[in-house]
């Protein structure tokens, strides 16, 4: 009987349960804890793969969509273009800034192809053969004499600037240009008025639009447009108006062109070429009085003088250009440009 009770008790603090074990306990919590991190894994690449399979027939439906409309489409389907022009400026500065430059050959603009009335009114007031030019040394400047038949080109340079300007067959560069053209009586005779206003619309109009001119005719005294105040810009614009403005011109009185050169060398800004046309006999006294204004600095401004219609009076003239590296040519009436 004692036996059998010794047997049959449990000892203090044993655990009959095995999976009351703490080592077991341990071993279960590790396992639950890595299937925890498989399921989630699992999971994860369920969902990635569920992203897959939804966002592949979006994106090659997004192919397909880019292809169809990317594709060249038939003439006939083509859409028309649709421009909005939105502005806040001024309608005059805006004309300007549209007006598109005439397309020209900066180094050689008197190839240039003439075109409209100007151009027919000029070939019809001068109708003689293409003369040939021939060059001789003047001291610092250049004369072109008239001779058979062909054409030759004057060399006057301004200063270091792109555009460029022809007037008579002289071709010069620099981005401000003056026009100082005789309309005295005696410029009516012989056509000479016309052809000279035709000469200078045609050079005016070979202008860059971002070149500046003036434009000072003379007779006993300047005659400038009301509008002209200061430098133009060679706009469509202000080339319309300075052509309707020349149209209205008549020649008359005498010969006096200093004090056209005043007005150009008033200015605030100086020119870099100066045409100076003229059929008559100016005072001896003029080329110092324009040397003088003009001055022999970097900034003077070249002087390119035709003596037009007459072999009288151009010891004066060819001195206005040898002493500012300019060119001197005589026109003779009915002689191209």
């Amino acid at each position: 009987m004692a036996e059998h009770d010794s047997n049959s008790a449990t000892p203090a603090g044993s655990n009959p349960d095995p999976s009351m074990d703490p080592a077991h306990l341990t071993e279960r919590i590790r396992d639950l804890v890595e299937e925890r991190r498989r399921l989630l894994r699992q999971r994860r690449l369920h969902l990635l793969l569920l992203g897959l399979a939804v966002s592949l027939p979006i994106h090659l439906a997004i192919m397909v969509w880019l292809w169809s409309t990317h594709r060249e489409l038939p003439p006939a389907a083509v859409p028309a273009a649709v421009v909005l022009d939105l502005s806040i400026l001024p309608d005059e500065t805006l004309q300007d800034m549209l007006d598109a430059p005439e397309s020209e050959d900066l180094l050689s603009p008197e190839l240039a192809t003439d075109a409209g009335e100007e151009a027919m009114n000029l070939e019809s007031e001068l109708t003689a053969e293409v003369p040939d030019f021939e060059l001789e040394a003047t001291g610092g400047g250049l004369t072109t004499v008239v001779g058979a038949t062909g054409e030759g080109l004057g060399a006057g340079l301004g200063s270091n600037a792109a555009a460029g300007a022809s007037f008579f067959g002289i071709q010069s560069t620099g981005n401000r240009f003056a026009y100082i053209v005789d309309i005295s009586g005696s410029m009516g005779q012989d056509g000479k008025m016309a052809a000279a206003m035709a000469e200078l619309k045609r050079s005016l109009r070979r202008l860059p639009d971002y070149a500046a001119f003036m434009v000072v005719l003379y007779s006993g005294n300047p005659v400038v447009p009301s509008f002209q105040d200061g430098w133009l810009r060679a706009s469509r614009g202000n080339l319309s108006r300075i052509n309707a403005w020349i149209d209205g011109l008549q020649p008359g009185g005498g010969t006096e062109p200093m004090p056209a050169f005043e007005i150009v060398f008033e200015l605030d800004v100086r020119p870099d070429v100066i045409f100076f046309l003229t059929d008559g006999l100016i005072p001896g006294s003029i080329p110092a009085e324009v040397q003088n204004r003009n001055g022999k600095r970097s900034g003077a401004a070249v002087i390119n003088s035709i003596a037009f219609g007459t072999e009288a009076g151009h010891e004066p003239l060819r001195r206005i250009a040898s002493e500012s590296d300019g060119v001197f040519r005589f026109v003779p009436t009915g002689a191209r440009p």
